[in-house]
């Protein structure tokens, strides 16, 4: 692994070694490390190497470590990767194009197995790196969302029906997208009762004493909830 190859690789056993596990286990070490020089460090390695392979590759090892993984602030970081791996694939494609794009990054597979990974209302409740989790799949969502309605505005779809395509920017995937839009009416009744347990809580402390401790823990969560719902509204208004 130490020789850089001469051009991109396509093929993630390109180093006889199971490359997503590899990657799983250099995120997660260095995450639990808990310095920033080692996260740091951690990232550093996955950049250089994700760096050497094809956009498919890339993909590829990015939704297999997001499967496979269980730590969460792995699976978050590598949400907002394939989104910023988005970004940059679409900023010199018009929205009528978008569809028409042969990216694996927009294939329907890659973008339901990080949907499916992120999007669970549980994740709401346990730790703050699994709400950070759900953050980033909702994140994603929106993203993704805005991106497909916008495309399709104003257009019939006797303008828009072609060959079958994997390109979830496509209109034979409005099911696609409109699953996942419902499936947040769960998270949004979970992250609604979380902010109402919260306030509750916060209330219960004087003003003063809540001056003291905006850095608490349960502050800090009730920000992110209110983060959240915020995120979710804006899914609301797309449906």
């Amino acid at each position: 692994m130490t020789s850089k190859p001469t051009k991109h690789i396509d093929n993630l056993n390109y180093f006889d070694i199971p490359l997503p596990l590899f990657m799983h286990s250099v995120l997660k070490y260095a995450e639990e490390l808990g310095g920033e020089q080692q996260k740091g460090m951690g990232i550093k390695i996955f950049k250089g190497l994700i760096g050497l392979f094809t956009d498919n590759a890339q993909v590829e090892l990015i939704s297999d470590v997001i499967r496979k993984t269980t730590h969460h602030a792995v699976s978050a970081y590598l949400i907002n990767e394939y989104r910023a791996g988005i970004q940059n694939t679409l900023k010199s494609v018009s929205d009528a194009d978008v569809a028409k794009l042969p990216t694996t990054y927009l294939q329907v597979r890659h973008i339901n197995r990080i949907l499916a990974v992120s999007l669970k209302d549980i994740n709401a409740v346990e730790t703050p790196d699994q709400t950070e989790l759900l953050s980033c799949g909702l994140n994603l969502l929106v993203y993704l969302c805005m991106k497909f309605v916008n495309i399709h505005k104003g257009k019939g779809e006797e303008q828009i029906m072609g060959e079958k395509s994997q390109n979830a920017m496509c209109l034979d995937h409005k099911r696609f997208w409109l699953k996942h839009l419902a499936e947040t009416e769960k998270v949004k009744k979970r992250v609604e009762a979380e902010i109402v347990k919260s306030k509750s809580k916060i209330d219960e402390y004087s003003e003063e004493e809540k001056q003291k401790m905006q850095n608490k823990t349960i502050f800090l969560r009730y920000n992110q909830f209110l983060l959240l719902n915020d995120t979710l509204d804006k899914l609301n208004e797309l449906k």
